[in-house]
């Protein structure tokens, strides 16, 4: 048998016999080399069998990582997709949005003009002028609370007095500084200019004439308490009782003239309105601080009594039992004439709380206490004499009531409301209806309008068709209006004199 060198390749015969195992022509044994290419086969068996695995680890890797870049890439194309979409809402819902448009004639620079303190403007004495500088001269006040136009004139504002053969004395008062022109006409007089305003204002003029600074307050309405406040500052200085010529503007315009005198009026008086004769007749009652009875007409007291001190707002005295009810501060009580200490009258848990009350009055058919406020939509509270208990309440509506009677002749209330008008109420506190007076008389409109000085409302006295509206100051009687329902006539009928000096 041969035998082939896996070796060499030498074939030479095969003894069983033989001792030595190795090929002669190459000495290589022939166990050890077949156990190495028994060994290698194993290795390429074992690599062949490992490479499908391999491959499929490495393909599922592939996969994973091209499924990662997917996702990536439709997470951007997503966001993309979101803001495009974002982008186009927006330009679409503000498809309609009007195109720019140029400014049409804008407003053209001021040029400065010298300093307020320069040379050109008059010099402002601080002294108080001499009293007698308003004598035999014509008043005129010029007022307002700005200049118009600022962004045209600047602050500047002329003023041409033509009074040709008259002596005239000029007040000029505003809030905000103005740059006051003033020049006078042929045969014109200007024997003084008082000026006023809460920012300092400069006052040029083409004639010498002296200036003074003086404090009085600016007006544009001649039924004002601003223009009383005005006149009466004015009379202090020179003892003037009228003014010739008012011109009164919130915004006073670049040019103002004046040549001729205003229509003689009450309301360019210090005096203002005058007492008439009531077209009817009135008497009633009103009380002294002791709840006492006081006879009074719409022309004074009667039979000529001298005046005296009445009783104060917000209390009135129950008819039966005597006892006083009072408003103080943010409750009501009731005081016992047997006892010195008032006690409060406490809500029911169901009744909104008294918050701002501001008049009382009482029924003396049924013995109600009726009770008004202002707190929250306004309340209108009844109390039971009687009883000793709370009835209702019902809600104002925002009405706001500083002023409230009983007429026991009509069977209803009367009250005075915060806008000016007179409100008529059921006995049972129903709202009927309102009679604006407020602009009925340039002397009441200056007193309970807004920004006047009286703090409190008239107190009104109904008698049916009839009613009194009346003023008081330091508890006294200072002025009575009248007013006819049925004519619907206002007057005013009394006036205090005050001593003279």
């Amino acid at each position: 048998m041969d035998k082939t060198c896996l070796k060499c390749g030498h074939v030479h015969p095969f003894a069983a016999a033989q001792t030595c195992n190795a090929c002669p022509n190459c000495g290589a044994i022939y166990a050890k080399v077949e156990q190495a290419l028994a060994a290698e086969a194993l290795k390429r068996a074992a690599a062949a069998s490992t490479t499908p695995g391999r491959r499929l680890f490495a393909l599922t890797w592939v996969l994973f990582a091209t499924c990662m870049v997917l996702v990536m890439v439709s997470t951007a194309l997503t966001y993309l997709y979101y803001q495009e979409h974002r982008l186009n809402r927006v330009l679409i819902s503000q498809r309609e949005s009007p195109p720019a448009r140029p400014v049409i004639n804008p407003a053209a620079p001021v040029t400065a003009t010298a300093p307020r303190l320069d040379s050109d403007a008059l010099k402002q004495a601080e002294a108080r002028p001499p009293a007698n500088l308003a004598d035999n001269a014509e008043v005129v006040v010029i007022s307002g609370y700005e200049p118009k136009d600022k962004a045209v004139n600047g602050t500047v504002v002329n003023v041409f007095i033509n009074r040709p053969g008259k002596s005239v004395l000029v007040v000029l008062t505003s809030y905000e500084k103005i740059a006051w022109k003033v020049s006078a006409g042929d045969g014109t007089l200007i024997k003084g200019i008082l000026i006023s305003s809460y920012e300092p204002s400069s006052v040029r003029s083409n004639i010498q004439v002296p200036v003074y600074r003086a404090k009085l307050p600016y007006s544009y309405q001649k039924d004002s308490a601003g223009f009383a406040s005005l006149l009466n500052g004015v009379n202090r200085l020179f003892g003037i009782q009228k003014v010739d010529v008012f011109r009164g503007e919130y915004s006073l315009p670049n040019v103002i003239t004046v040549d001729r005198l205003d229509p003689p009026q009450a309301a360019l008086t210090v005096q203002g309105e005058q007492p008439q004769a009531p077209v009817k007749g009135m008497r009633f009652e009103l009380v002294d601080g002791n709840f006492n009875p006081v006879r009074w007409s719409l022309t004074g007291p009667v039979d000529g009594t001298a005046q005296v001190i009445l009783a104060p707002e917000k209390a009135v005295r129950s008819d039966q039992d005597k006892r006083i009810y009072r408003i103080v501060s943010h409750s009501i009580t009731a005081q016992d004439p047997s006892s010195s200490a008032p006690a409060e009258l406490q809500m029911p848990d169901n009744f909104p709380s008294l918050s701002w009350p501001t008049a009382v009055a009482y029924d003396s058919k049924r013995h109600y206490v009726t009770l008004v406020s202002l707190g929250g939509e306004g309340f209108l509270y009844r109390f039971d004499t009687q009883a000793g208990r709370w009835l209702d309440f019902r809600s104002l509506e925002n009405i706001d009531i500083n002023a409230l009677a009983y007429d026991e002749v009509a069977d209803r209330y009367v009250a005075w409301t915060t806008d000016g008008s007179l409100l008529f109420i059921a006995a049972d506190g129903t709202p009927l209806h309102t009679k604006p007076l407020l602009g009925r008389s340039t002397d009441f409109h200056r007193r309970y309008a807004d920004g006047s000085p009286i703090s409190s409302s008239p107190r009104l006295v109904p008698h049916g068709d009839q009613i009194a509206l009346v003023e008081l100051q330091g508890g006294m009687v200072e002025r009575i209006w009248y007013y006819d329902l049925e004519l619907d006539v206002f007057q005013l009928t009394y006036r205090r004199q005050r001593p003279a000096g």
